[in-house]
């Protein structure tokens, strides 16, 4: 399953420090950052728990982010 979200993050390096923790939460998920876009878009290429946990996480983590249709 894959899932795209817009987020708050705001450069590279709050970008991999992001990664790194979202990686600790759900290892076997594929995560990036797209910051060329205005949007600073995260996907996710996982498992419908492994997506839950990350977003569970950004719920408590403070980064803002939004679902795409």
């Amino acid at each position: 399953m894959i899932a795209v979200y817009t987020t708050n993050v705001a450069n590279k390096t709050q970008a991999r420090q992001t990664l790194t923790l979202l990686k600790a939460v759900s290892q076997d998920a594929v995560i990036n950052f797209d910051l060329s876009d205005g949007e600073k878009i995260l996907r996710i290429d996982g498992s419908l728990g492994s997506i839950r946990a990350i977003t569970d996480y950004l719920n408590i983590s403070g980064i803002q982010f939004e679902i795409l249709a």
